[in-house]
């Protein structure tokens, strides 16, 4: 799993220091209050350990990536997990740093590279149906709003898909 970087951000592959944060984020109301209720610390440690080892996998399904400023600021973690040819993301943001404009850095940063490296043809994105900025958000970046699964029934779906599925749909 590669260092990704955008003009204000560098993600780097999760590791065992970033512990703390991705801890605090799970843990922290604010932050999964349009997502889930907020875990336990014994579970943010157990849901820790989990995806650091499977991040550490040769082939992972599931990518996960430390998010920080270029003066090296964590501020908070990506997930990307892989199911066959799609793949859902998740972005989970300190407080203090939302509204600035980085989970859109973020969806575009995946979109092109998801789109060059042709490995994915849609992209999948949850959010509580009350998020009015992360929907903005998701319909300014090309995602399309897709039916809720109702064990979903908090949450709104949008589904981006890359240039390939474009390409496929076009042939018939």
């Amino acid at each position: 799993m590669n260092r990704l970087t955008s003009p204000r951000l560098l993600l780097t592959p999760l590791k065992a220091e970033d512990k703390d944060l991705f801890t605090g984020l799970y843990r922290d109301p604010q932050v999964m209050s349009f997502i889930a209720t907020e875990l336990s610390e014994t579970e943010a440690e157990r849901r820790f350990t989990h995806t650091l080892t499977a991040n550490n996998k040769l082939l992972p399904r599931t990518y996960c990536w430390c998010i920080k400023t270029r003066r090296q600021l964590p501020i908070g973690i990506l997930g990307l997990s892989r199911y066959g040819r799609a793949g859902e993301i998740g972005i989970l943001l300190r407080p203090q740093v939302q509204g600035q404009g980085y989970a859109k850095e973020l969806l575009h940063l995946m979109q092109q590279r998801l789109s060059s490296e042709a490995t994915l043809d849609e992209l999948l994105l949850r959010t509580h149906k009350k998020n009015e900025p992360m929907k903005k958000v998701a319909l300014a970046m090309g995602f399309k709003p897709v039916m809720a699964e109702p064990e979903h029934s908090r949450l709104m779906s949008f589904l981006w898909q890359t240039a390939n599925t474009t390409l496929k749909n076009n042939k018939h």
